[in-house]
């Protein structure tokens, strides 16, 4: 699974960050977040997110859907919709 390799690589480009800073960070318990660094269960949505969020990368990088670390802006994130559009 890539999301424990990617996972790896991002704790170590964050200082060697603990599992148990990552569980901190996430809600989960540090037993989980081995878990996912070893590739024995995977992250839910909520929780995919807060670590991209987190980490500043897509959540397609994560998941190993690409390479490229970057948040790709689309032209749904620049357009302002209100409520009173919908």
């Amino acid at each position: 699974m890539k999301i424990g390799k990617n996972l790896r690589y991002l704790r170590k480009l964050h200082g060697n960050m603990t599992q148990e800073k990552l569980a901190e960070i996430t809600g989960k318990t540090r037993q989980t977040v081995s878990q996912y660094v070893n590739g024995i269960s995977e992250p839910g949505y909520d929780t995919l997110v807060k670590i991209a969020d987190y980490f500043h990368v897509s959540t397609d990088y994560l998941l190993g859907r690409t390479k490229d670390k970057r948040i790709i802006k689309t032209m749904y994130d620049k357009i302002d919709i209100s409520e009173d559009c919908l």
